[in-house]
């Protein structure tokens, strides 16, 4: 039995992850998105109109996937929303579903460690050697100071989940 003190720690806790993560999939959501659009768009048009295709179009454009991507992942894994094999799933008890949640969350946990701490290496990499986009020089840090911090993120969400939203049932009907 938990303390009434103890869920609204957890409650906190949750809202927190929630704010950030909805923060990450708004800012990779309304800009990522329409960034590239205006990119690929510029250049389409830039091409097709004078051609002339803009300069590293498709680095920008390749960046800020790896982005929109990436920021989206911490919203999913904190409400549930990866795909799964609803087929085999919807056939398990209720106890064998939550077992296979908390064993599938900290699988996720400890792969997602593991992107930690080789982006955490690939960001010391990047800065040693200052390396850079081949075509338009961007460097690289930026990206893999976003799947750093994206993927601890998810870390920390997944074991959260793992350990106190077992009993929850997943309310498939929320909207972002």
């Amino acid at each position: 039995m938990t303390s009434h003190t103890e869920n609204q720690t957890l409650t906190k806790i949750e809202r927190i992850l929630d704010l950030v993560a909805r923060i990450l999939s708004g800012i990779s959501i309304y800009i990522g998105i329409p960034a590239i659009l205006l990119v690929v768009t510029a250049d389409v048009l830039s091409r097709a109109v004078m051609n002339a295709p803009i300069l590293g179009a498709n680095e920008i454009s390749s960046s800020l996937l790896l982005v929109v991507f990436v920021g989206c992942l911490p919203f999913v894994s904190l409400h549930g929303r990866h795909i799964r094999m609803d087929l085999a799933y919807d056939r398990f008890s209720p106890a064998f579903q939550r077992i296979s949640d908390i064993v599938a969350r900290l699988c996720g946990a400890f792969l997602y460690a593991l992107l930690t701490y080789e982006a955490w290496h690939r960001i010391k990499d990047i800065l040693r050697y200052d390396e850079v986009t081949q075509l338009m020089q961007l460097p690289l840090w930026p990206l893999a100071c976003v799947l750093f911090a994206c993927a601890a993120l998810i870390v920390l969400i997944e074991i959260f989940r793992a350990v106190h939203a077992p009993e929850q049932a997943q309310d498939k009907t929320e909207e972002f």
